[in-house]
């Protein structure tokens, strides 16, 4: 059923694009990340302006001893890696030759020749940010930190008698330890005949 879908779905591109999520980090020169959730974007390496940093980051107040800062775009999430190895190796012998490339570098070129699979959700792949999302099943932050680690969530728009209208990381109460994940499976319709966007991804990597 799984090489049905997807031999379906390629049937009309034999080319799909695969779009893993890049977070953009800031960095110091002692290699400590700083989240960085919105504001200007520049390449790998580029010095941040303070101000910017500042105003930026989750937690500002971790910056005053960081010293300089440079954007970092070079990470991935685990599961993010693994989807593309297995989707790779799926395509590979049904005979689809998939692109791979970064969410950030997807373009409206793109989405017009190729139908695009999304790996990540909202919280980490901008592409997937971008998109509008009036479905049933949304990513949703918790609080004013959207993407804080397991805070994240899906809202059931809609739910069902049985349904929650929340669904989010699960923990070990003791341990803290996380027990359960939840992701979001979609497609939908691109912005050409016959191209299709899909979304595969979970409250955490």
């Amino acid at each position: 059923s799984v090489r049905e879908f997807w031999r379906g779905f390629a049937a009309s591109d034999p080319t799909p694009i695969i779009a893993y999520s890049d977070t953009v980090f800031l960095v110091d020169s002692t290699n400590d990340l700083f989240s960085f959730q919105e504001g200007a974007r520049a390449d790998r390496g580029t010095p941040v302006d303070s101000h910017l940093a500042q105003r930026f980051t989750s937690n500002p107040g971790l910056l005053e001893k960081a010293g300089p800062l440079y954007y970092e775009s070079g990470f991935t999430g685990a599961g993010d890696l693994e989807s593309v190895a297995m989707l790779s190796r799926l395509f590979a012998q049904m005979g689809v030759a998939p692109i791979v490339k970064r969410s950030h570098e997807v373009t409206i070129d793109d989405l017009r020749q190729h139908s695009v699979i999304l790996v990540g959700s909202s919280f980490g792949n901008v592409a997937v940010a971008q998109l509008p999302m009036a479905k049933d099943f949304v990513f949703s932050g918790s609080d004013s930190h959207q993407t804080a680690l397991w805070r994240g969530q899906l809202k059931n728009s809609h739910p069902l008698p049985s349904e929650s209208a929340i669904y989010q990381i699960e923990r070990d109460p003791i341990s803290g330890v996380v027990k359960a994940d939840y992701a979001l499976i979609s497609i939908q319709p691109s912005i050409a005949p016959g191209r299709y966007i899909v979304i595969l991804g979970g409250l955490s990597t």
